[in-house]
């Protein structure tokens, strides 16, 4: 039997490196394109793709295999479109300082062994999530606190085209197939809504700073509760400065006195490490249970009584940000998400660019 571990490395490789600098290429082109582009409020966009293979050691396709989240934010407030009730905002915030975002997501989840059939009985089931989103985002760096609000829809089962994405993949990177993929869950309707709170609690000095996460997640997908914190430490501005992490582009508006006693407060590029420790409360998960209202149809699924009620996760990374283009890597780790499971672990890369 062929040892696929051995077949994988260069292909994969030369892929992965094509693919991220024809992608950086892209974003830093829009980036000088748009560069004209100076007011208070600019669009983004920004590019994050998940994989196990990205991790610091050997790749495994193991329970969360791969991921693509794009985003894009719109110089477009809230109150011009008519959602003012759909995005709850800060106290401390004008209507008109809640920010759109426009979300796409796909997500491949697989068992612990895809060449397997006999192991993958008390596994992770083959599950293909893809979903559109509307965020809000409210934001206020004169109190140090944010409030991100997100709208999902999208499908689960075999709707997505997983399967057929991860056996194309297989195919052009020389890798054997994944068997299984029959038994995954069944199409169902995928509907969430997320909040998300963040607030400063420690900056004693500018290259230092700790912040505190309050999260909640409902719908057909995934129902929890979280608390984390967060910690930055590098050459960076304040976290509450830009809602993408860039150079806050209200301080380059203009040559008025004010404005540049307002810019000489932050740096242009930014080089900083984070942690990121979070951990959830768990009601029930669909990714592993199946969907609400098509789970009888499922083949394989796990029962509430194997999933587990509480899971931390750990991310740390480097990021890199100019004005308008940011670079982060990151790595993630996740504690067992049902009794029979084990960590999981995957790497990170994004990349953001203001237009």
């Amino acid at each position: 039997m062929t040892n696929s571990s051995e077949t994988i490395n260069l292909p994969l490789k030369m892929n992965t490196a094509h693919f991220l600098t024809i992608l950086s290429f892209l974003l830093i082109s829009l980036s000088e394109l748009s560069a004209q582009n100076n007011g208070d409020f600019p669009a983004c966009l920004r590019i994050c793709s998940d994989n196990d293979f990205y991790k610091m050691r050997d790749g495994t396709d193991r329970y969360y295999s791969s991921g693509l989240t794009a985003e894009f934010q719109p110089g477009t407030r809230q109150e011009r479109i008519g959602l003012k009730a759909a995005f709850p905002r800060l106290s401390s915030c004008r209507t008109a300082e809640t920010i759109l975002r426009y979300g796409f997501l796909m997500q491949t989840y697989t068992p612990e062994n895809i060449y397997d059939l006999s192991g993958q009985q008390r596994s992770r089931p083959y599950c293909g999530l893809t979903m559109l989103s509307l965020s809000g985002v409210s934001n206020s760096l004169a109190k140090q606190h944010r409030l991100s609000t997100s709208y999902s829809a999208g499908m689960m089962g075999p709707l997505t085209m997983q399967k057929e994405l991860q056996m194309w993949y297989h195919r052009k990177t020389g890798r054997r197939q994944p068997l299984g993929w029959e038994n995954q869950i069944a199409n169902d309707l995928a509907l969430n809504a997320a909040l998300l709170y963040e607030r400063n609690i420690w900056r004693p000095v500018s290259n230092f700073e700790l912040i505190g996460m309050a999260e909640g997640n409902c719908g057909t997908v995934m129902n929890f509760a979280g608390l984390g914190v967060q910690c930055r430490l590098g050459f960076l501005n304040d976290y509450f400065s830009n809602v993408m992490g860039f150079f806050p582009a209200s301080a380059s508006k203009n040559n008025k006195p004010e404005n540049k006693a307002i810019e000489n407060k932050f740096i242009r590029y930014q080089f900083y490490f984070f942690g990121k420790s979070v951990g959830r409360m768990v009601y029930d998960n669909s990714l592993l249970e199946a969907g609400y209202f098509n789970f009888r149809n499922s083949p394989y699924k796990l029962g509430k009584e194997e999933i587990e009620k509480f899971y931390a996760q750990f991310e740390f990374g480097y990021v890199f940000s100019c004005r308008r283009f940011s670079l982060t890597f990151s790595q993630t780790f996740r504690t067992k998400e049902f009794k029979t499971g084990k960590t999981a672990q995957w790497g990170s890369i994004t990349m953001a660019c203001q237009l």
